[in-house]
């Protein structure tokens, strides 16, 4: 085996081992993102789930496991694409607070969350192949929050916290896969249809590619003198030092070229 097959090799792996480690997982539960939307509902408030009606209006979700909830109504998000200038941020992903109600039981962390009859509120399921918004990360119990009446029942209302999957049901790494894509894409792709959406989307696609370009580039021109490096450390060993030198600066100038890739791409993102 080569030595640059081995560094290709050590690289997938700790690429891998990163992304199974704690560290993306707190760094996916730390990022939101949002979409600016205008809500035809006008008693629509924080913490809400909304649908998009056969109108294609953005309004409260009033079906249990509407396969049409779009996202939680929020004032809060890391990341929030602004496709126009108006608008309610809703968030489609990363955690939410969620109104949610014990029309179904109470809630615990870990329970599956879906939309219900209550207009924008959230009850808990325990069917596993419908839609959902997410899984509870805390609780919510009879007595807790605000005391409400719905068809003449008795029931607790209130906010809890949810890791938001929203779509269907669906367990494992391939379900995770499928939700981050179905999230991406519609991050992106949503408002295609007009002038506005359809610069915001050119533009974000001109910034990943000049930042995927940067990177290759930087990675083509300079990783084979890393690899030859290497190489030649064994067959001249009194040349260490001067070797190592050379690693050194090929490693930042990949750095170099990678970092202002990234930074002309946020640039055109941004502005």
């Amino acid at each position: 085996m080569s030595v640059r097959t081995a560094l290709l090799y050590l690289c997938t792996f700790l690429t891998l081992l990163f992304f199974a480690s704690p560290t993306w997982a707190q760094l996916q539960e730390d990022i939101s993102f949002a979409v600016t939307k205008i809500i035809s509902d006008p008693e629509a408030v924080t913490g809400d789930i909304v649908s998009i009606n056969t109108e294609g209006n953005i309004v409260r979700s009033s079906l249990s496991f509407d396969p049409l909830m779009y996202g939680i109504v929020t004032d809060t998000a890391t990341i929030v694409y602004h496709p126009t200038e108006e608008g309610t941020p809703i968030l489609r992903g990363g955690i939410a607070t969620v109104n949610a109600t014990t029309l179904t039981g109470e809630i615990a962390p870990g329970d599956y969350i879906t939309s219900s009859p209550i207009v924008g509120k959230a009850q808990k399921t325990n069917v596993r192949d419908g839609w959902v918004v997410g899984i509870a990360l805390t609780k919510l119990a009879e007595g807790d929050g605000e005391q409400t009446t719905f068809e003449e029942r008795q029931i607790s209302q209130g906010p809890i916290q949810v890791s938001l999957v929203l779509g269907p049901a669906i367990e494992g790494t391939a379900g995770d896969v499928s939700r981050i894509v179905d999230q991406v894409g519609q991050l992106l792709l949503a408002n295609v249809q007009t002038p506005t959406g359809t610069n915001s989307f050119f533009r974000f696609l001109l910034a990943a590619l000049i930042a995927i370009a940067a990177i290759a580039i930087g990675f083509g021109s300079f990783g084979r003198n890393i690899t030859r490096g290497i190489e030649a450390i064994g067959r001249n060993p009194l040349a260490k030092r001067q070797i190592q030198a050379m690693i050194i600066l090929n490693i930042f100038l990949i750095a170099l070229i990678s970092l202002a890739g990234i930074i002309l791409a946020l640039a055109i993102v941004r502005y």
